[in-house]
């Protein structure tokens, strides 16, 4: 069982290690409410202390890692492929910029409205070329998005496989869906889904559910509807700025450090600091001053423990 938090400086990343290097200090802080210690090197203290705390915190956000969760299972699900994925319309945007800072390659299919029962234009078919002619060394086809029916994921698939001539295996995944997926008739769209993400992204699915990440990400090009869609449509959205910007931001956020731990490592390792520190000192007075347990406020994150097997707290 490793015993340290170690802060790699070269890499911005903090690794649970069973030794430390011997002039390694150690700043207590706290995450998902608990007091944890990460050593270092002396020489980047003041860099931690000012600037990566406050990032590690946000990094941890619950949406994040929500988004986080999505792209580390895809990624495992995928392991050892040539995969690509595709986001289909603006809901899967976050989980696109979380797999474009893992190293994935991700595309966006444009398109709305969709239904099983719709005809699709001969442009959709030359932009489903065009956006797919770049990545014929690849193996899987992977489409997501919030599902309500799935009619738009099921469609989607159809049509990249006739597209493409059978040549890739084509999957979809739903992040997160309505109960509209429960129904009955939707069962055999259910069904085609390789996977579903629901009860272990909460707040993420919340978030799709109510299309708040579109109002508040705004999007970079129109919606095109898929009946009549053209290259004409094609055009910048009026919130297209905000959406860069907001992509710079996530992207930046994305890169930084996140701790992979389960809940076991994360108690054992606080037990063993508290168990380290010298016994408070009592001499009478309401002076508190020497107690060695410091001011962390421990309310400020909540231990989070998922409902899948490991129960990390971290990302997966």
């Amino acid at each position: 069982m490793p015993n340290y938090i170690v802060f790699h400086s070269e890499s911005s990343t903090l690794k649970l290690a069973p030794e430390k290097p011997e002039e390694y200090i150690s700043i207590v802080f706290s995450l998902f409410g608990r007091l944890l210690p990460v050593w270092m090197h002396p020489d980047v203290e003041d860099h931690f202390k000012t600037t990566l705390v406050t990032s590690i915190k946000a990094r941890h956000e619950i949406l994040i890692r929500d988004v986080d969760f999505v792209a580390s299972r895809l990624l495992s699900l995928y392991d050892g492929c040539k995969v690509l994925f595709i986001a289909l319309g603006a809901s899967p945007k976050m989980v696109k910029w979380m797999l474009k800072a893992k190293g994935a390659q991700v595309i966006t299919v444009n398109a709305s409205a969709i239904k099983v029962t719709s005809h699709r234009t001969e442009q959709f078919d030359e932009y489903l070329r065009s956006k797919l002619q770049r990545h014929q060394d690849k193996t899987h086809l992977v489409i997501m998005d919030f599902a309500d029916s799935a009619q738009s994921l099921y469609r989607i698939k159809y049509d990249i496989k006739t597209v493409t001539g059978y040549k890739f295996i084509v999957e979809s995944v739903a992040i997160g869906h309505s109960d509209q997926l429960e129904k009955h008739c939707n069962r055999n769209y259910k069904a085609s889904l390789a996977h579903i993400f629901k009860k272990e992204i909460p707040t993420l699915d919340n978030e799709l559910f109510t299309q708040n990440t579109k109002r508040t990400l705004g999007r970079n090009k129109v919606k095109n509807p898929y009946e009549n869609w053209s290259w004409r449509n094609r055009l910048i959205d009026k919130t297209h700025k905000e959406y860069r910007a907001h992509k710079s931001a996530h992207k930046s956020l994305f890169l930084l450090p996140m701790l992979n731990m389960t809940t076991d490592q994360l108690l054992e390792l606080q037990m063993d600091y508290l168990n380290s520190l010298p016994p408070a000192t009592d001499d009478g007075d309401d002076d508190f001053s020497e107690y060695s347990y410091g001011s962390v406020d421990l309310g400020e994150f909540m231990p989070y423990e998922s409902d899948h097997e490991g129960h990390e707290t971290g990302s997966h």
